[in-house]
């Protein structure tokens, strides 16, 4: 197993099934939870609902589903053959399990820019209308790529990211004792969230995980690069990362 026995801070809410955990802990990966943001209604449930039904009556050329927590939002409100794009392996899986049967990208990406070059590659865009029902602090990546190359894209507010406010009290324990080795965050508002309750000193000396660019461009913002950075954004390439950069940190040391 390639994380046996790694004590990893897994950021993520704890609201079900989770398949990338499930997946880290498969390759023998301790799990500290230590959910750093919770997840709310929109604060507009009328806009979400307009939005959707204008899925359903046709009026897009598709659905773009950038996180799990925005399948949730639209699953059994759109028609399961609504054509969707999504990002991620652990969104496609999310997407699958909700229903969703036409997908518009056949490869994983890591970014919504890059979900974005997929779209513009697999067709002329130029003039069709999408669907990004997102967060309110979701960055619109896709969206403003999308719309530099003729495409019309409607962002909607489908779920709202709140920082909690604390972690939980194993995982500061743990943390504070030195035996968490490493950190995944999947979002820069995780990422975010994280560095608001937790100190610089600590998160330094872990080795830190993003699925893609974007997330790793928040830990350099807070002056903390990301060294294990998945190629691809599913559990394989997220275990690779992790797997090589901690690997290489019990070499330094």
């Amino acid at each position: 197993m390639r994380l046996a026995g790694r004590v990893i801070l897994w950021t993520r809410p704890v609201d079900g099934e989770d398949a990338l955990a499930a997946a880290l802990e498969r390759e023998g990966a301790v799990l500290v939870a230590a959910p750093v943001v919770r997840f709310t209604a929109p604060a507009d449930g009328r806009a979400l609902a307009d939005a959707l039904a204008a899925v359903t009556a046709g009026a897009y050329a598709g659905v773009l589903l950038t996180s799990p927590r925005a399948v949730d939002a639209v699953a059994g409100r759109v028609p399961a053959g609504t054509p969707v794009a999504v990002l991620g392996g652990g969104t496609r899986t999310r997407a699958r399990t909700a229903g969703f049967t036409r997908f518009i990208n056949a490869e994983d990406t890591a970014d919504g820019a890059s979900l974005a070059g997929l779209l513009v590659t697999g067709g002329n865009v130029r003039g069709a209308r999408y669907l990004l029902p997102t967060s309110q602090v979701s960055r619109a990546d896709a969206a403003e790529a999308l719309r530099a190359h003729g495409a019309a894209v409607d962002v909607v507010e489908a779920y709202r990211t709140q920082p909690a406010p604390a972690l939980p009290h194993a995982a500061m324990a743990a943390l504070a004792a030195g035996t968490v080795e490493g950190v995944v965050c999947m979002s820069p508002s995780a990422v975010d969230a994280l560095c608001a309750l937790v100190s610089t000193e600590i998160l330094g000396r872990l080795v830190r995980a993003a699925p893609g660019r974007t997330t790793a461009q928040a830990w350099a913002h807070h002056g903390l690069p990301a060294q294990a950075i998945a190629e691809k954004p599913d559990a394989d390439g997220l275990t690779r990362a992790l797997a090589a950069a901690l690997a290489s940190r019990r070499v330094g040391k």
